[in-house]
């Protein structure tokens, strides 16, 4: 989830300007007569924005929305199995707040300040990124297991270089699954997206008003092109039977959200409604929340909704910009009050740091690390994330955010800490093992003699398991007469040993054989009717899936988990 509190004054920031003379004026909408905040924070443009917007909570608690889905989906909650639509909520954030800070700016100053827009985002995002990094590489130092250093150097160098995205599709790393605990950094692709939005965006803004000047008509058919273009780009190159990541990650693609986004903050942009035009906003935004949290609720990753490729990730984002829109303009009404209430907003706030620091923590608190599991595994993984946001918000992002400097002194600092930041990465990562051959040399076992059956002796031979048992079978029945072996099958397709549901990573349910609660029963007939001399028990990757079994979730590599496999 990036980072969209796109420098919003203080709650206590009094109207003051009075609208430019390119406001507009639309039925059922008066002009915005409050053109600029004054606030006690700062006036240095390198603090706060010279566009700077009247604060909204209701725009906190839609971030607190967006924030609590990804965390939830991440713990892997299964009631939110869409829950990764959180960031595009987000997305759709980020473009509406950067195009109307550069509006903003625009109508006060009469120009754009580049260099001081990306300063501002240098503090406000780089701190605890780089604070971020430099715990990873600790736990992997210290915690992961050592083939996995290899893979979290890399995805490290590519998070500091805000190409995680592009790295995460270009060397098969799926976001779908993983087995074990995955990278600590594999969150960051939403934040390079994010900032390569924030680079390329605002030279295509001063472009743009060189070109067009502000014609609202052109930018708005500009930019809902451009992200019908990202939508239409992304139905076309998706594969329904491969690996989506590809399209999950790319910028061509996920920009679709970013630029309805900016396009609507050309649609609202200096415009208060009167009250029948807030309370038709309003109707409309509540539309848009129930559609977001209905995404969150039956979407599922993956190729499990295949509409989501062909479209489904614009409508998630027109509905994201309906909630943005009622949340950002008064007057305020039922909606905006509900999303503005005191637990959403604060858990809004701190939303950039929960992001960044989530995943780490979920990693660290991995079920077969800790042994825990269920609501005792999600109670920890919550707290140890708020204790960290927290502090990270109010000991690291907000000093570095409020220290006044000249561009280059902080230019020089960032620079400098991400130099130091990537070199102590660098050391903490060095030393990693080839994974397979690692893997290969766990599993090798010392020769062992072997016998022969006498001339005219036969040995009868059980083989029960999944459909690598049957495989297994299959071929042993070939040779099985001329080497005096008799073979008989309980092999039972698409079954592992454990009952229940299997669940995929999501925790959606996996459609098994319906005579796989029966396998006992199976194996044990077979086994009084043949009378075995040898069994052999063969399984592939069915019991290593999360489970239902008895109404509780069973997460691989727990103490439940272990108890009932040994059941």
């Amino acid at each position: 989830m990036p980072a969209t509190d796109v420098d919003p004054p203080e709650p206590h920031a009094v109207p003051g300007a009075t609208a430019s003379a390119d406001t507009a004026v639309v039925s059922g909408v008066q002009p915005d007569r409050a053109g600029g905040e004054r606030d006690a924070v700062a006036s240095d443009p390198l603090v706060r924005s010279p566009g700077r917007m009247p604060y909204r909570p209701a725009l906190d608690g839609i971030r607190a929305v967006a924030v609590a889905a990804v965390v939830l989906y991440h713990a892997g909650v299964s009631w939110l199995p869409g829950g990764f639509l959180g960031v595009d909520v987000f997305f759709v954030l980020s473009g509406y707040l950067i195009t109307e800070l550069f509006l903003r700016e625009r109508s006060t100053t009469g120009q754009l300040s580049l260099t001081s827009f990306w300063a501002r985002r240098g503090r406000r995002l780089l701190p605890a990124l780089y604070a971020m990094v430099l715990v990873s590489g600790i736990y992997t130092r210290f915690v992961a297991d050592r083939g996995q250093r290899g893979e979290i150097r890399g995805d490290g160098i590519a998070t500091m270089f805000y190409v995680a995205n592009w790295w995460y599709a270009f060397a098969d790393r799926s976001y779908f699954s993983a087995f074990g605990p995955p990278s600590p950094l594999r969150h960051t692709w939403s934040l390079s997206i994010e900032e390569q939005f924030y680079l390329v965006y605002p030279l295509l803004v001063v472009a743009g008003l060189a070109a067009w000047g502000v014609k609202r008509q052109r930018w708005i058919a500009a930019l809902v092109g451009g992200a019908v273009a990202s939508a239409a780009w992304m139905a076309i190159s998706y594969v329904p039977d491969g690996d989506p990541s590809r399209d999950f990650y790319s910028t061509l693609t996920r920009a679709q959200a970013l630029l309805i986004g900016a396009a609507l903050a050309w649609v609202l942009h200096r415009i208060v409604l009167d009250r029948r035009a807030a309370q038709r906003l309003e109707a409309i935004g509540a539309v848009g929340l129930v559609a977001v949290v209905g995404f969150f609720v039956v979407a599922h990753d993956g190729n499990q909704s295949p509409w989501l490729y062909r479209g489904g990730f614009f409508l998630v984002a027109l509905s994201a910009a309906a909630l943005v829109a009622a949340a950002s303009r008064p007057p305020e009404g039922p909606l905006t009050k509900a999303l503005a209430v005191a637990p959403l907003v604060a858990l809004g706030r701190v939303s950039y740091g929960v992001y960044v620091w989530h995943w780490p923590i979920f990693v660290w608190l991995w079920p077969t690390r800790v042994e825990l599991d269920g609501g005792a595994l999600l109670a920890a993984r919550l707290a140890v994330t708020g204790v960290v946001a927290v502090v990270s918000y109010h000991l690291l992002e907000q000093p570095v955010r409020r220290w006044s400097t000249s561009v280059r002194t902080l230019g020089t600092a960032l620079g400098v800490a991400g130099v130091v930041t990537l070199l102590v990465f660098l050391v903490l990562t060095a030393g990693g093992v080839d994974r397979d051959a690692a893997a290969s040399d766990a599993l090798r076992s010392p020769s062992a003699p072997t016998s022969s059956l006498a001339p005219g002796d036969t040995v009868r031979v059980f083989v029960a398991g999944d459909s690598m048992a049957f495989s297994l079978a299959v071929g042993g029945f070939v040779g099985a007469a001329d080497a005096g072996a008799v073979i008989d099958s309980g092999a039972v397709i698409g079954c592992g040993l454990l009952p229940g549901q299997p669940l995929d990573a999501a925790g959606v349910p996996i459609e098994v054989n319906e005579v796989c609660e029966d396998w006992r029963a199976i194996w044990q007939q077979r086994l009084d009717n043949f009378d075995p001399e040898v069994a052999v028990l063969l399984t592939g990757a069915w019991d290593v899936w999360d489970r239902t079994v008895d109404g509780q979730r069973l997460v691989v590599g727990t103490p439940a988990w272990v108890e009932r496999e040994r059941a």
